[in-house]
């Protein structure tokens, strides 16, 4: 079935017009039409009722473009949502089955809309605006870099429009924009890897006559939606669109010219600088007091004291927003694999989530999660120099996502962040009382004072230990993924009662037959940085060796210490044991941990241990090294699925990994059977799930804090 949803307010004539044109329609399927009165006082709903439409009504102060809309889909029956306006009407009786045959011939087709024909007494301005965005050509938009945004990128009109019904569930219209609902809705499911197509068999008549004070307020409530819609976050967007406005105008001239109608050239400039001026001014209306903005605006009622949408128009799908500077697979971490696996989660439970991280990526390895709108707001640059951090990529990361929540926080009823880097947790803070958003946090890990002057120097340490602390005693929810860390910020201040995550293995569940195990290899997975300190590992390699010839070991992963770590190994002369693979794929990861006889790290500081259960998972029990920063400890029962090292020393590293190649088959058993028992709490699910959860909790208070 096809429905057709039609807002209304005061119809008229243009409405029975409407009406009648649909009742017209040549298409193979059943056809319902459902209206969403909001007010009208000239006997429209009573004409859309003699008409055989279902009507709805609502009060005026109810009315947005996209809540309204919403509704009516919410009250259609039809897998197929068609929208129009009330004047706008059919030109052949083909119209409605061109509109929806491309929905019917391609899943990924997310939207349809066609073309729309000025009325015979159109002014000329009008005719060319119509033509110029709705022309004779058929085409397909697609769009995978936010960046490379526009007005013509996202163009969708809701004035002769067709959605599926499932698309729509799963990106509704936004309810809280003052206009181009329509295109907010094409930037979202466009940059979500589907399709939009434009066909211009299917036609309707609609143009406006507006006056040139009508064409400003218009314009200017297009720039008050332009950050949602077609302008983005890269500082050429605005610059591209101001010249292709000036293209536009060029070219209304010359048609004017053209076409023998020159003595509308003085009113064109002018009704075109009235357009102009109107979506410049509506670019910056932050920066205008409200009083004003309600005489610039079409809308004044978006303006009134205490507006909001009714809770009927409100999104049904709550808003999250995840930010980190990091993307699995682009990077690798445990952390990174958290913040994605969350995304797809939060996704498929029916919210609507955007991905907010650095460009770690080229066009030929774009990322696509399933359901995620990923920005990536800033070049990745180079994060690490040497072995420790760099300032200035988590700076510009940090300003950016600044900007972003600026422009964009009142989108968002979540914004849901990694504590580390700290500078985008900052202004997260900061702008989301202003925004209205409630902010949510990962600790993954606390550094002590003494750690982090150790890290980075006393000055700089001291520095970073004071901004760490200002951000737990910021108000947020606090998610932590070990005791040590949870106790940590407890210690730090933090007022609340940090939630608990017991597991984040995402992986699957299957122990490698003992046949396949190498009984002398020796696995290390993970960045080649300092406080992994994969040297101290190769050194005691090196000690364990001399003992076992046989040993060899594989080190995955890249790094800064990469190079240092290949030049210790041909030092130590174990070029042909220690073999440097480097970032490799998932799976292949997978592989080599499931074949070794034990996963080794010597990394001095974890939030979490993820490799550790990883390695379990497969029946691989693991070496770690005990120490006050290192949370894997808590993953590893000694003798039972691995061994803890006292210390990082070559002679205590390898015995601790002769202890377990040395039990072989046993311990692997052993491993297997620890993982089972405790597999409900270590996988992912359970934590996804808290998360899920403490977002319900926050939303119940999240409606309060936005009307």
């Amino acid at each position: 079935m096809i429905s057709v949803v039609i807002p209304v307010k005061d119809g008229g004539l243009d409405l029975v017009r409407c009406l009648e044109a649909i009742l017209r329609q040549q298409v193979d399927e059943d056809v319902e039409v459902v209206v969403v009165d909001s007010g009208s006082s000239d006997g429209s709903a009573e004409r859309a009722r003699g008409l055989g439409a279902r009507v709805h009504e609502i009060l005026p102060e109810e009315f947005t473009h996209g809540g309204a809309r919403n509704l009516g889909a919410e009250l259609a029956r039809g897998d197929v949502i068609v929208f129009t306006s009330q004047d706008a009407y059919a030109v052949d009786e083909r119209w409605l089955a061109a509109l929806v045959a491309p929905l019917r011939e391609s899943a990924t087709v997310a939207g349809v809309y066609g073309r729309q024909l000025p009325h015979e007494e159109a002014i000329p301005s009008e005719r060319y605006f119509l033509d110029f965005l709705y022309g004779p050509e058929a085409r397909r938009q697609r769009l995978t870099d936010p960046d490379r945004l526009s007005f013509q990128a996202t163009l969708f009109s809701n004035v002769n429009s067709a959605v599926p019904r499932a698309v729509l569930e799963r990106y509704p219209l936004a309810a809280d924009v003052i206009m181009s609902e329509d295109q907010e809705w094409s930037r979202r499911v466009l940059l979500a890897g589907l399709e939009i197509v434009y066909e211009p068999r299917a036609a309707v008549r609609h143009s406006h006559a507006y006056t040139i004070a009508g064409a400003f307020r218009r314009f200017f409530d297009s720039g008050v939606s332009a950050d949602r819609a077609y302008v983005s976050e890269a500082p050429s967007s605005r610059l591209a669109l101001r010249e292709a406005g000036f293209r536009y105008a060029l070219g209304e001239i010359a048609w004017l010219w053209r076409t023998g109608r020159r003595r509308w050239l003085p009113y064109a400039a002018v009704y075109e600088s009235a357009k102009f001026a109107g979506l410049q001014l509506g670019l910056r209306h932050r920066r205008i007091p409200v009083p004003v903005k309600r005489r610039l605006s079409g809308l004044s009622a978006h303006w009134g004291e205490g507006a909001s949408p009714s809770r009927s128009q409100k999104s049904s799908k709550p808003r999250v927003c995840l930010v980190y500077d990091h993307l699995f697979p682009q990077t690798v971490g445990g952390a990174e694999r958290w913040m994605r696996d969350l995304a797809l989660h939060v996704a498929a439970t029916g919210h609507d989530v955007t991905y907010v991280t650095m460009r770690h990526w080229d066009e030929a390895e774009r990322p696509n999660l399933a359901g995620v709108r990923v920005l990536g707001l800033t070049p990745a640059g180079r994060v690490y120099r040497r072995e420790r951090r760099t300032l200035m990529p988590p700076v510009r990361f940090g300003l950016a996502v600044a900007r972003h929540l600026w422009r964009h926080g009142s989108e968002y009823d979540i914004v849901h962040m990694a504590s580390f880097p700290y500078f985008p947790l900052l202004a997260a803070s900061a702008i989301g009382r202003r925004r209205k958003y409630a902010l949510v946090v990962n600790w993954l890990e606390i550094w002590t004072k003494e750690y982090w002057r150790r890290y980075a120097g006393v000055s700089i340490g001291t520095i970073g230990w004071l901004v760490q602390q200002t951000c737990v005693v910021m108000p947020h929810t606090a998610y932590c993924f070990s005791r040590l860390h949870a106790e940590r910020l407890l210690e730090a201040g933090y007022s609340g009662t940090p939630v608990l995550l017991p597991g984040l293995y995402a992986g699957p569940v299957h122990a490698a037959p003992v046949a396949e195990v190498d009984p002398a290899l020796v696995v290390y997975a993970g960045r080649h940085v300092q406080e992994k300190r994969v040297g101290h590992l190769v050194r005691a390699f090196a000690r364990a060796r001399e003992r076992n010839p046989q040993l060899r070991l594989e080190l995955y992963g890249d790094g800064p210490e990469r190079a240092h770590v290949e030049e210790l190994a041909r030092t130590l002369e174990l070029d042909s044991s220690v073999l440097h693979h480097g970032r490799r794929p998932e799976d292949e990861v997978t592989d080599a941990i499931a074949r070794a006889a034990c996963l080794v790290t010597a990394s001095e500081r974890e939030g979490y241990g993820l490799v550790v259960v990883e390695a379990a998972a497969q029946g691989t029990p693991s070496v770690v090294v005990a120490g006050p920063e290192n949370a894997a400890t808590e993953l590893v029962r000694d003798g039972v699925n691995g061994a803890v090292a006292p210390d990082v020393s070559p002679d205590s590293l390898a015995s601790a990994i002769e202890r377990v190649l040395e039990a072989g088959p046993t311990l692997r058993k052993s491993t297997a059977t620890w993982f089972a028992e405790n597999a409900r709490t270590l996988k992912i699910d359970t934590s996804l799930e808290l998360v899920v959860e403490g977002y319900a909790q926050v939303l119940t208070r999240v409606p309060s804090t936005r009307e």
